[in-house]
């Protein structure tokens, strides 16, 4: 069984200001669990701390996967494994 801090979160972490206009962009990323090697962790349990405070939770897919995160301001958010979900 994989343990807590053995998967890593693939995507952007934190918004790119727009260099060209210098207003931040709002956030839209998603996420995705896999190991050490690169290959799918999923379903697992998941959380999102975001920098406003709001906290999501739930199961990614079966591919590691996590729903999109979207928000129309800037944030950074810290994506937690909880584990994998085991079959019944």
């Amino acid at each position: 069984m994989t343990q807590l801090g053995e998967a890593v979160a693939i995507g952007l972490i934190a918004p790119t200001p727009d260099p060209e206009t210098a207003q931040a962009q709002p956030f839209d990323e998603q996420f995705q669990f896999v190991d050490q090697a690169g290959q799918p962790l999923g379903p697992a349990r998941y959380e999102v701390l975001k920098s406003d405070g709001s906290r999501l939770s739930g199961v990614s897919d079966g591919q590691g996967v996590i729903p999109r995160i979207e928000d129309p301001n800037p944030l950074s958010v810290r994506v937690r494994f909880l584990g994998l979900v085991r079959s019944a």
